[in-house]
């Protein structure tokens, strides 16, 4: 959801570049503007308040892993042999699913620190029609839709990771059930 709010976003920024470009700093053009910004603030919020709930999630689930990874680290000295290739499956998994859940974590970082880039271009922007300077206010726009599609990539990529996350946990899960059923067998 969040990359579709992303291309909405950039939409409206290329309405306002196409405003500027028609109307520059007239009456007409800053109302334009404004209605642009009144769109695109709530769609911006939203976007911030799924990385803020997946950035809460990722750092409890890494959390977990980490303890968990820890646990197996201690229970492969107690395990038979003829289980410890059961337990190593379990000790890289869960070693591939915090590594992985770092690369979310700088992402997100990479998404925040990109959001406060893009608020600063819409601000600039802003600054610039107030001072009667549209040239100036369409390159902080351009910028501003740069900004906009990095955190698009951005997105993307985290999609990525997230499908990758769930494929290892999957694994985890397969792996506990064997695990179970040798243990009852």
């Amino acid at each position: 959801e969040g990359m579709k709010e992303g291309e909405n976003i950039l939409d409206r920024l290329h309405e306002m570049v196409r405003i500027i470009e028609e109307y520059g700093s007239t009456d007409k053009g800053r109302h334009l503007i404004v209605e642009k910004l009144n769109q695109i603030a709530p769609k911006e919020n939203f976007i911030l308040k799924q990385v803020a709930h997946l950035k809460d999630l990722s750092q409890k689930i890494e959390d977990f892993d980490i303890r968990s990874f820890k646990e197996l680290q201690t229970r492969w000295n107690k395990v038979p042999d003829k289980e410890k290739d059961i337990v190593r499956e379990e000790i890289l998994l869960e070693k591939n699913k915090i590594v992985t859940e770092r690369n979310l974590k700088e992402m997100e970082d990479s998404i925040i620190r990109n959001d406060n880039d893009f608020r600063y271009c819409l601000g600039m922007a802003v600054d610039s029609l107030k001072s009667n300077q549209p040239q100036q206010a369409r390159d902080w726009i351009l910028k501003a839709i740069r900004c906009e599609e990095i955190a698009t990539t951005i997105f993307k990529n985290m999609k990525d990771i997230e499908d990758r996350l769930l494929k290892l946990t999957k694994r985890e899960i397969k792996t506990i059930k064997k695990e179970m059923n040798d243990e009852k067998g």
